[in-house]
């Protein structure tokens, strides 16, 4: 998940489009800060 959200990010800041871009960083920061809680929600 977070590989996928700095390649938004990247893809993002390569159109130019900052608010896409930065929200895909929080949410990239938000996963990694909730890592241990998501893993252990997994079956």
């Amino acid at each position: 998940m977070e590989a996928i959200e700095l390649l938004f990010t990247a893809y993002f800041m390569n159109c130019k489009d900052e608010r896409c871009a930065q929200d895909a960083f929080s949410i990239y920061e938000f996963v990694r800060a909730s890592e241990e809680e998501i893993t252990a929600r997994l079956p």
